[in-house]
């Protein structure tokens, strides 16, 4: 692999659409992006069972994909808006749009519900909470220009 494919993550940037603009959501340590996964579906008949010579094994066709999870290590800023806002977002019905903005300008942008806000208070280090945005549809990559 060149050098040159290499993406660092220092710089990265997490954002949240505010409506009107993309508002940095500060002090993230960690942003884990979406994964994608897909169900399957049991199409499995006990008519295939006929004969001398039974197929055993269980067939599948492909079920619906889902755009999983993203995760944000932060440090806790009390007086930090963005987090505030940030926070406020798991009350909101609707899922809100929140992209990552890597250091080479790509993003990902995908709608989300937070699900999860996890203060921890670790022995020797600073107040941190981690949050949980469960990814609503696809999330879409753009590559930098």
């Amino acid at each position: 692999m060149s050098q040159k494919n290499v993406l660092h993550t220092q710089g990265t940037r997490f954002q949240r659409d505010s409506g009107t603009e993309w508002e940095y959501i500060a002090q993230c340590k960690d942003i884990t992006p979406p994964d994608v996964s897909r169900t399957t579906i049991d199409t499995t008949t006990i008519d295939q069972y006929e004969g001398s010579d039974p197929d055993l094994y269980k067939q599948y066709v492909g079920g619906l994909l889902e755009s999983g999870a993203v995760e944000l290590d932060m440090i806790f800023d009390p007086n930090s808006t963005s987090q505030r806002t940030l926070e406020a977002d798991i009350e909101a019905d609707n899922a809100v749009r929140y992209r990552i903005v890597y250091i080479n300008g790509a993003t990902r942008t995908f709608f989300g519900i937070l699900t999860n806000i996890k203060p921890t208070n670790g022995m020797d280090d600073v107040c941190r909470q981690t949050v949980s945005i469960k990814v609503s549809g696809k999330s879409t990559y753009e590559a930098a220009v």
